[in-house]
């Protein structure tokens, strides 16, 4: 079994991020034992990338992994937290893929992400999230659903993403 969490130390904001409680990092225990078994940490698994402009430089949030066989490869979907959230509210859903549930992991960009409001349109605090993305492989098609609140989203499956990411 392979467990990502969220690690949010305290006061580690990345340069430039508001205080946000969503300012983790991505972080990996496994169990060779099961569900009930004795767990093990293996450190971080993937960070908050150091670019600016970047969708989950100020934080990360809600990983989901999968196993892909058919390709061999691990694929994590995460949510982003970017410098825009203290402002916007906005999130998105990211990729990253690895040959291993250990890694390193490759990040693939943007798989999921709020397509816009009208101007002045201020509602309710997650009304412009793209949250909590789930991958799944169901008979051999791929896929991810992911949660949005009072917006229009832009849904992309796994396989779109990885001939766009590549």
């Amino acid at each position: 079994w392979h467990l990502w969490v969220v690690y949010t130390p305290p006061h580690s904001n990345s340069p430039g991020c508001a205080n946000l409680i969503w300012n983790g990092y991505l972080h990996h225990y496994s169990s060779s034992t099961g569900l009930n078994g004795s767990w093990t940490s293996h450190g971080i698994a993937l960070n908050r990338s150091a670019d600016p402009t970047a969708f989950d430089h100020c934080g990360m949030m809600s990983p989901g992994a999968v196993y892909d066989a058919e390709d061999d490869f691990w694929y994590l979907f995460f949510t982003g937290v970017g410098q825009n959230f203290s402002t916007s509210m906005v999130t998105a859903q990211l990729a990253a893929r690895s040959r291993t549930p250990f890694g390193p992991w490759l990040r693939l960009g943007l798989v999921a992400w709020p397509t816009g409001s009208p101007p002045g349109w201020n509602s309710t605090w997650n009304a412009r999230r793209v949250d909590s993305g789930r991958p799944l492989i169901v008979d051999g098609r791929r896929g991810c659903y992911v949660s949005c609140a009072a917006m229009l989203c832009l849904f992309v499956c796994l396989s779109v993403c990885l001939s766009v990411c590549l």
